[in-house]
């Protein structure tokens, strides 16, 4: 049963390979209009600004500071920011902000991003496959390791593993470096731009690309942080959650409800 799941979510990736491969180009056509009309948008909000001082109102947010407009930065994505007018910043982080900091932040946003998109694969895959390592074929510890981030509890036969993986990222960290290049751009050694058949010398827009990068990143870590909150709450990994979905509704209902007795497990809600 494991393997036939493991092998309808393969066809799935590969259909959405294909579609993403087809629509690639749509994409960076919108990327481009977006290019071509930030300057006049950009324009537009400076008048806007001149307008709100003359009329001694102050603009929602400042975009600018100094020679740095964040509103003009990758990642500055609809709903929340208009490019070239708007950004989302709801806790003030970019108040003041000049390029180093900004550069200093896109980097940490970017490593977060990346491994929490990989952290999320793992949590998903790992409820129905596992995999015995390389140099010990004979081994069973990966299966009797739980699912979950309880996997790297000290108490668990992969938690070693990830010392390992550990290693293997600070060794990554001494030998890369984007100094001198856009933050959290390392290259692409495996060329994987060309085997897709990109060309950001050409058509492709490659702001259009970080953006889907940076967005993916985003949501991974928020999708990490609370599969890991409610793993430690309920007990249940990254797919159980969302098994058990209709029952823990019921249990956090009956909770807010201030019932008069105690409020059973999640298994008294099971039907």
């Amino acid at each position: 049963m494991a393997a036939i799941k493991v092998a309808v979510a393969s066809c799935c990736i590969v259909r959405s390979s294909r579609a993403l491969h087809a629509s690639k180009h749509a994409f960076a056509q919108r990327g481009r209009r977006i290019r071509t009309c930030c300057a006049a948008t950009s324009s537009a909000a400076a008048l806007s600004n001149e307008a709100m001082e003359e009329d001694k109102v102050s603009p929602p947010t400042t975009a600018a500071t100094g020679n740095f407009d964040m509103s003009i930065q990758v990642g500055v994505c609809a709903p929340c920011g208009e490019l070239g007018v708007s950004y989302w910043d709801p806790a003030g982080l970019a108040n003041d902000m000049n390029a180093d900091t900004f550069t200093h932040y896109r980097r940490a946003e970017l490593k977060h991003g990346r491994i929490c998109m990989l952290g999320v694969v793992g949590l998903i895959t790992q409820h129905t496959w596992r995999f015995k390592p390389l140099f010990d074929q004979n081994t069973d510890n990966f299966q009797l390791s739980p699912s979950g981030i309880g996997a790297a509890s000290p108490e668990a036969p992969s938690a070693a593993y990830l010392g390992l993986i550990i290693l293997i990222a600070g060794l990554i960290e001494l030998n890369t470096s984007d100094d001198g290049r856009e933050p959290g751009d390392f290259g692409d050694p495996l060329r994987f731009a060309q085997a897709y058949g990109l060309d950001f010398d050409g058509g492709d827009d490659i702001a259009q690309w970080k953006n889907f990068e940076l967005n993916h990143g985003r949501l991974a870590m928020i999708g990490f942080l609370g599969a890991v909150m409610a793993e430690a709450a309920s007990g249940f990994d990254a797919v159980d959650q969302w098994r058990m979905l209709g029952p823990a509704w019921k249990r956090t209902t009956a909770i807010l409800f201030f019932p008069q007795e105690s409020v059973g497990t999640i298994s008294s809600f099971i039907q």
